[in-house]
């Protein structure tokens, strides 16, 4: 199973939390950074790869910047973000650290006079949102100054020096409060476009290398999308909105020919309603010419998730790839949380007991669970579908793991044809497992397996490239009725 969170901030997979030996009594960043750095060297199933890939003196090097990096830290955040950056040495995605929050305890949930006083301190930037209006009146093309929605934000944008500084206007009252800093926009060195920094809900920073206005009263940055407040919309910006905020799978009918399948997320949770909304629209996809299905800025998922698409799509066998475990006690110990959750079939617990033995028998090895010793398997259906005849999947730099498997899966068919720009590269190390820190302040997340692509088939660091590259110039918000223009055409 995967799951991947969002890129680029931390991309997470399934896993249990357990509790790892301190290094030290203390719980600093000196404590932490070296709890890190000995949990990922010893569980780690993609350290010796990196390793191997960049040299053994890099990664020393890279450990003495870090300690004198760390030396310096005395806020809890700022640890955090040097931790996840020693991490980032090793790839791009399928690491973490995620600061702990309970779901279970609500005495363990912070109060909102808490998350305030966590807060009081963030920049400010003062003005009413009836200051912003009058400002907005006087302008006769406000570009991207404006009051801009995006639930549960309302954020003023305004012009400030050679970008623009965004504040809130409305929020949660709590991790967000009316005057403080939401985004800032400024100049690109590299081209005359503007590159952004956004705040995520709990003030982790996310940049973007693009914002863009898409007919006017759409403005994007990544992942993020933001309304003008109060504007009307056009026929295909209501629809470029409604696609891109939805956070649950939907399927809407473009033309007589054309179908779009809108999956935000592989998340299993979302499993059942894709299943759900598949079943609902049966009858309209097999009797439909082209299926465009939209999976930009995905946030992976479980495998599990996509499964009932595949035979839509499906004109031969399908050829996966499969994964090495490495064992080591804490890794394996997973297994054990898993056979114990009452989600699991009782087919689906025995396997992860009887892989549990396999792999404490087989220590400081990668271990194939593979009741057959393939490192591959073949998943073929007993029917081809006549319609869709066509399949177009749109992808972007936001896609990664789950997401990335069900693409090589999918272009294997002779229906299937991929547009967009190039996935992000985060799957052949994967399957995360979450540890909790010593003194309970945060998770690491890391993985435990390893592809059989590798060497030869990698995809980490590289992505998966579209068979039709859609230009930059062309907004993201544009692709959909781009690809539909070429489908409809073949």
């Amino acid at each position: 199973m995967k799951l991947l969170l969002y890129i680029p901030v931390f991309i997470i997979l399934f896993a249990g939390c357990i509790q790892a030996q301190t290094p030290k009594n203390d719980c600093d960043c000196e404590a932490n950074l070296q709890w890190v750095r000995q949990t990922f060297e010893k569980n780690d199933a993609g350290f010796n790869y990196a390793l191997s890939q960049k040299g053994k003196d890099a990664y020393e090097a890279h450990n003495r910047s870090f300690e004198k990096r760390i030396k310096k830290i005395t806020k809890q955040q700022d640890c955090f973000t040097a931790l996840y950056d020693w991490l980032r040495f090793f790839r791009a995605g399928h690491i973490a650290i995620r600061p702990k929050v309970s779901t279970n305890d609500q005495q363990a949930q912070p109060s909102k006079e808490a998350i305030i006083a966590q807060y009081k301190d963030w920049e400010r930037f003062e003005m009413t949102e009836a200051q912003l209006q009058q400002r907005l009146a006087k302008l006769k093309k406000p570009g991207l100054e404006g009051i801009w929605v995006s639930p549960p934000y309302k954020i003023g944008v305004v012009k400030k020096d050679k970008g623009y500084i965004g504040f809130i206007i409305e929020a949660d009252g709590a991790y967000w409060r009316p005057g403080q800093v939401k985004l800032k926009i400024e100049p690109s060195t590299e081209s005359a476009q503007y590159k952004a920094k956004f705040f995520m809900r709990n003030h982790s920073l996310v940049k973007f290398d693009r914002v863009q206005l898409f007919d006017g009263n759409i403005m994007t940055m990544g992942f993020i999308t933001l309304k003008r407040d109060k504007a009307k919309l056009s026929k295909d910006a209501k629809l470029a909105w409604q696609l891109a905020k939805t956070k649950t799978p939907m399927l809407k009918r473009l033309s007589k020919k054309t179908l779009v399948l809108r999956i935000p997320s592989f998340n299993g949770a979302n499993k059942k309603v894709i299943d759900s909304v598949l079943k609902a629209n049966h009858k309209a996809i097999t009797s439909t010419k082209n299926l465009i299905i939209d999976i930009k800025n995905g946030t992976g998922g479980s495998d599990r998730s996509y499964q009932g698409i595949l035979p839509y799509l499906y004109t031969n066998p399908i050829r996966s790839e499969g994964v090495a475990f490495y064992s080591t006690p804490l890794n394996n110990s997973r297994m054990d949380k898993l056979a114990a959750m009452a989600q699991f079939s009782r087919s689906e617990k025995k396997w992860f007991k009887k892989g549990k033995k396999k792999l404490d028998a087989k220590l400081g090895q990668f271990v194939n669970l593979n009741d057959a010793g393939k490192t591959y398997s073949m998943t073929t259906y007993n029917k081809v579908y006549e319609y869709p005849k066509n399949v177009a999947i749109i992808i972007n730099k936001g896609n990664g793991s789950t997401d990335e498997q069900f693409l090589l899966a999918a272009k294997q068919s002779r229906k299937v044809k991929l547009f967009g720009a190039t996935t992000f590269g985060v799957l052949d190390i994967s399957n995360m497992h979450f540890v909790l820190s010593p003194c309970k302040q945060f998770e690491l997340g890391y993985c435990l397996t390893k592809s059989y692509r590798i060497p030869h088939m990698a995809i980490d660091g590289k992505g998966i490239q579209p068979d039709y590259a859609l230009s930059g110039n062309i907004h993201e918000l544009e692709w959909l009725r781009e690809v539909q223009k070429i489908v409809e055409r073949w």
